[in-house]
Order: C-alpha cells, then sequence, then structure tokens
C-alpha cells in the first residue's frame, strides 16, 4: 500500500482522477489496475533485435510500468496537465508550485519524485518529464518565457533515441534552429 493510498484510505487509481484529472477537466487519462487497458489505446511495439522484428507490446503486466507511475493518457491531456502545474493554482497553491519547480542540484536525484524536472537549455529553461514502457516512449517540456508546451509521443521504442534527444530535435524544428526535422 502506498502512502497516499493509507492516508487517504482510496486506492491510487481513484486520487488520480479526483485530485488531478477531474480537477482540470482532463477526461483521459487514467491509472491502469490491470493488464486489461480498455478503451481506446494506440499500439505499442518494441524492437526484437534478436529477432529481427516488431513485438506488439500493448498488452502486457502492468505491474512493469505501474512501478514507475506511468498513467496512460493523450497528447491534450498531457499538454493541459503540464499547463496546469507550472502556469496556474487549480492543482496547487502558487507557494507549492514555487516548490516544485525548485529543484535540488546539491543531489543525485535533482528533482526526481516529482513527476517535474527541469532542463536548462542553452537559450531558456524548460520543464517537464519523459516516460517509456514497452511499446511506448513520451516527453512531455513547457516552455514558460514562450507559453509553450511541447508534448512528443513515439508507439515504438527501440533505444535508438532517447526522449530528450528527440524532444530537443522537436524543440529546435518548432524554435527555429534547424531547417528540417530529424528522425
Amino acid at each position: 500500500m502506498l502512502i497516499a493510498e493509507k492516508v487517504c484510505c482510496k486506492p491510487l487509481h481513484q486520487l488520480v482522477n479526483e485530485l488531478i484529472a477531474d480537477k482540470i477537466g482532463i477526461t483521459y487519462t487514467f491509472l491502469p489496475t490491470d493488464y486489461r487497458v480498455t478503451g481506446r489505446t494506440i499500439f505499442g511495439y518494441t524492437w526484437m533485435k534478436e529477432f529481427n522484428l516488431w513485438i506488439n507490446c500493448t498488452r502486457y503486466n502492468q505491474d512493469v510500468p505501474w512501478a514507475a507511475g506511468a498513467i496512460i493518457s493523450t497528447p491534450f491531456d498531457m499538454i493541459r496537465l503540464y499547463e496546469s502545474l507550472c502556469n496556474t493554482e487549480e492543482l496547487m497553491p502558487k507557494e507549492s508550485r514555487a516548490k516544485l519547480l525548485q529543484m535540488n542540484y546539491a543531489t543525485d536525484h535533482q528533482g526526481y519524485g516529482k513527476a517535474v524536472l527541469e532542463e536548462i537549455m542553452t537559450t531558456c529553461t524548460v520543464y517537464g518529464h519523459g516516460g517509456t514502457a514497452m511499446g511506448y516512449l513520451s516527453v512531455v517540456f513547457h516552455y514558460p518565457e514562450e507559453k509553450t508546451t511541447l508534448f512528443q509521443f513515439c508507439n515504438t521504442f527501440d533505444n535508438k533515441y532517447t526522449r530528450a534527444e528527440i524532444c530537443f530535435r522537436m524543440q529546435d524544428y518548432v524554435f527555429g534552429a534547424c531547417t528540417e526535422p530529424v528522425p
């Protein structure tokens, strides 16, 4: 049992709905409770080099991603979540948001476990988070100065590119640092 479940006397998936999704109106975000993920989900694939083929990983034991806090969502819901976290008081007071976005670089964790990480770019600082699970790769970055949130989702995971590498390339394209997208 998790601390949040013990304190609130409710299962985690219910807390995610009540304390996050319902508060900001995101309707396609949920914490799966078993391998039977219902509803419309995008198929996920992982490259198995040993067999020279893509494996469909859409349905598998959710214990692995669940242990990492893997919430299933849509790009629009993720953008709404990060814009709410970084710009409004819908989910937490301004003082709490300031603490959430304050990273501690004196430790190895540097904010790990907050669901928000800080990336210091050459031109700005962004806040976001990424995730991987078998067959899926995603990253979201919020650019406070530009009032822009970018979300990148890929339904393949082959370890060829890191989440950050893909998002940085996308960022360069969106903000004009390169002339064409790089795969």
